[in-house]
């Protein structure tokens, strides 16, 4: 079997970091290589997010994989319109504040080449690219515009963000990644030529979920390095919720383990970009008047299989 090359484009809060210890987890058993970890802002600031995934792959060792920042602010910034939150979960920066700044590495660490060069470079040398998104678009569709000659080099791209229902986390209608660059989520669904996989906001949220005893008493339990990172974000992020919702690492999930999806469904999905209300929500061709289902939506995830392939990510990293 052909081995995949991965670049994971990351906006590290605390489902990001999950997401990325999945990955990681899974590299060596899976037929897929991390080639890159390429940063966006979105839970917290661009500089933040790089050093939370110094973080992140210091705890696990894997501080050989490079790291690119990408971008610090949406394609167009707008003023803040009616309804829209403004506090963020993940903290000021993105990993609840529960980190003593002093542990983080030294940035230094991080790669020079700006992430939308990085993906390019790979991308002209490597036929079997696959990108995993779960932050704001804005790396990719600036990607997609600068270098439209690597249009059709990109092998697949799986997608956390928007919603299926117009149910929004952010506002009414929109989703929190998508709200913060509804023009980059256009672009990437206008322009991208490969297969696009997206795992919305409600295909979590509304099917069975996972409880917050469940990540403490069990996952939580297993003595180790991934714990005492994450179990102290978790313990203040989740205080006020009874389920867990780890969204990015159920995109992960998808590509590592494509039997996970339940229910898919294939559709032709556009992004609102002027609406008062509903700015950033995902449009559907409900009528049938787009020919081409650009997108395969992913309706419905196996939660037993996720937990197991979850609990294999701590064990691997226990005392």
């Amino acid at each position: 079997m052909e081995t995949k090359s991965v670049v994971i484009d990351v906006d590290v809060g605390a489902d990001d970091a999950w997401a990325l210890l999945l990955a990681l987890n899974n590299e060596k058993l899976g037929n897929y290589k991390i080639r890159a970890i390429t940063c966006t802002f979105g839970n917290t600031t661009l500089e933040n997010v790089g050093k939370n995934v110094l973080k992140v792959l210091e705890t696990v060792d894997r501080l050989d994989i490079p790291i690119f920042l990408g971008s610090s602010e949406p394609l167009i910034i707008h003023s803040p319109k009616n309804g829209e939150k403004d506090e963020n979960f993940h903290g000021s920066d993105g990993l609840g504040d529960v980190i003593d700044p002093k542990t983080h590495l030294n940035p230094d660490l991080l790669q020079k080449t700006s992430a939308i060069e990085a993906i390019r470079d790979i991308l002209l040398c490597d036929k079997n690219v696959h990108l995993i998104c779960l932050g704001p678009l804005t790396n990719i569709a600036l990607l997609l515009k600068m270098h439209p000659n690597v249009r059709d080099k990109i092998r697949e791209i799986t997608i956390m963000g928007g919603n299926r229902h117009g149910v929004g986390n952010i506002t009414r209608a929109a989703e929190f990644n998508f709200h913060c660059d509804p023009e980059a989520a256009f672009i990437v669904f206008q322009s991208a030529r490969c297969p696009i996989k997206l795992l919305p906001l409600e295909s979590v949220k509304h099917n069975k979920m996972i409880e917050k005893s469940w990540r403490f008493d069990v996952l939580g339990k297993v003595d180790g390095k991934i714990t005492k990172l994450m179990n102290p974000i978790e313990e203040k992020l989740l205080s006020r919720s009874n389920f867990w919702y780890p969204f990015d690492a159920y995109a992960v999930a998808s590509f590592i383990k494509p039997e996970i999806v339940k229910r898919e469904t294939n559709l032709h999905v556009t992004i609102e970009l002027g609406g008062f209300f509903t700015r950033g929500q995902v449009v559907i061709d409900h009528v049938g008047k787009e020919k081409c289902k650009n997108v395969t939506v992913f309706e419905e995830i196996d939660i037993e299989m996720f937990r197991n392939l979850m609990k294999e990510v701590v064990d691997a990293q226990k005392n």
